[in-house]
């Protein structure tokens, strides 16, 4: 072996040490400075999309696009529901030509699932079969945006609403009224800005961690965090999100929010976001299960924001959960 290709093998070698040298050190920021189960996390993501020919499902499609990460290797399945002459929205060969098309222009190679739609069965709940069934940790929806008329998420359609209240994945719900974007143009564009409203839960600090770890790109990507109260509490509480947003090199900032308590909290955090142009508000759920609500604060942001929204269902709730479903499966 030549000298300089020695050389050249000894100092990749240095980078990867040292990059999993500064992960180590992340990790154990992050776990020390959160309630947050590290093992939890996935190492890549499993991202799925719920397609239809509807103008938001290409729209869930692309959001879906900017958060795949191939270096990663993230794995990205699209599933359709065949409705046969009833389907309103086109051709499932439509709908795939169209997805594939975008996807190789990316040089992603989605994994496609197909079903039929039987009589007596329901589109939602073939879509959230096959989550479960891959194990996908974030599902994309298309909603067509807000609407406050009182009938909570109901207003969302059903594919939005059984993925929030039945499904233990988490969920994101892409608004027709959010801001367009294309993968290609975003790191000329700013990247995406997230923005998260904390309240130190379990949930909040759970959802902050899969942010920063998983979906937040650097170099790209912004993310503000935001403490909102109407009671007196100290700027300190912030600082652990401001050291695990300094190493891993996020740009951004975080918000000690003070008021008046004359608004609802949800209401606040989404001014905030709009203050920032967020693309997504997210939220970080827990005791979600059949028809509980997810919270107040979260359902009336998965309602009414104009930003789609990124709803983190508690990592360790899930896990749990999923392993009863397996017990209960087998006996």
């Amino acid at each position: 072996m030549s000298h300089v290709l020695q050389k050249g093998f000894i100092t990749l070698a240095s980078r990867r040490n040292n990059n999993d040298m500064k992960q180590k050190a992340e990790d154990v920021l992050i776990a020390s400075s959160f309630n947050v189960d590290l093992t939890q996390c996935p190492k890549k993501l499993r991202l799925a999309v719920g397609l239809n020919a509807a103008a938001v499902s290409s729209k869930a499609l692309e959001t879906a696009l900017a958060m795949y990460n191939k270096e990663r290797g993230d794995i990205l399945y699209l599933f359709t529901v065949d409705e046969g002459k009833d389907n309103k929205w086109g051709t499932v060969k439509q709908v795939q030509d169209n997805a594939n098309l975008r996807c190789s222009h990316l040089e992603i190679e989605p994994i496609w699932q197909v079903k039929t739609l039987h009589e007596g069965e329901k589109a939602v709940d073939i879509l959230l079969n096959l989550a479960e069934r891959y194990l996908v940790d974030f599902m994309f929806v298309g909603s067509m945006g807000s609407n406050s008329d009182g009938q909570g998420i109901h207003v969302l359609g059903t594919t939005s609403e059984f993925s929030l209240r039945n499904s233990l994945v988490s969920v994101v719900v892409v608004k027709n009224t959010a801001y367009e974007f294309k993968v290609e143009s975003l790191e000329e564009d700013g990247g995406l800005t997230y923005f998260i409203a904390t309240d130190h839960s379990l949930a909040a600090q759970a959802a902050f961690a899969w942010l920063v770890m998983l979906v937040v790109k650097q170099g790209r990507d912004k993310l503000y965090v935001a403490y909102t109260s109407d009671i007196a509490a100290s700027t300190t509480l912030l600082e652990p999100y401001k050291s695990v947003m300094r190493l891993r090199g996020i740009d951004g900032d975080c918000i000690f929010d003070s008021s008046d308590g004359a608004e609802k909290p949800s209401t606040r955090i989404m001014q905030l976001a709009k203050k920032y142009n967020s693309d997504f508000v997210v939220t970080g759920v827990s005791g979600f299960s059949g028809d509980k609500k997810l919270g107040s604060v979260s359902e009336d942001i998965v309602t009414n924001s104009r930003s789609s929204v990124v709803v983190v269902k508690e990592p360790t709730e899930v896990a749990d959960r999923r392993r009863i479903r397996v017990t209960v499966g087998a006996a």
